[in-house]
């Protein structure tokens, strides 16, 4: 006798609704996370979402670290060149309020192996470390670098 308990149907019809999306490449079929439905949708002849996932899965982890940055430099709402041209490496100033003066460094949207190629010496020296693949440089503990490193969780990586 098969089980007829509540959350058994339930996930019984999502894990059936979840196969037949992926079989029908998500169109004609919409989801409702506010009310956990499915509906139909005829007008529905692209789904642009799972267009998107596909794309990403095709995606290598290393090759989403530019987006990363992306993001990172339009949070900062600056438009800074690049300090070195096809290098994610800006000149960066803090203004020390105390002393009314200001302190210059670069900050970095990758890992230190590029610090010594930058020149000249600065002050201090900001990572943004990639999110994505093997960390490669190794951190020499020195007390003018700041690093910054995001950890997410498989729901940021859009992975189920």
């Amino acid at each position: 006798m098969p089980v007829l308990t509540e959350d058994f149907l339930l996930s019984t019809v999502n894990s059936v609704m979840k196969a037949i999306i992926d079989t029908v490449s998500g169109q004609f079929i919409e989801y409702n996370k506010d009310n956990e439905q499915y509906y139909l949708d005829l007008k529905k002849d692209i789904d642009y979402d799972a267009q998107i996932e596909k794309k990403a899965g095709a995606l290598h982890d290393s090759q989403l670290n530019p987006y990363y940055y992306s993001v990172i430099y339009e949070m900062l709402d600056w438009d800074a060149p690049e300090y070195r041209t096809g290098y994610k490496i800006y000149e960066y100033y803090l203004n020390w309020e105390e002393k009314n003066i200001c302190r210059f460094g670069y900050l970095f949207m990758g890992e230190t192996n590029e610090r010594p190629t930058t020149q000249p010496p600065r002050d201090f020296y900001v990572y943004f470390l990639p999110p994505y693949g093997e960390l490669t440089a190794q951190d020499d503990k020195k007390d003018d670098e700041v690093f910054f490193k995001f950890i997410g969780d498989e729901g940021f990586k859009g992975k189920p």
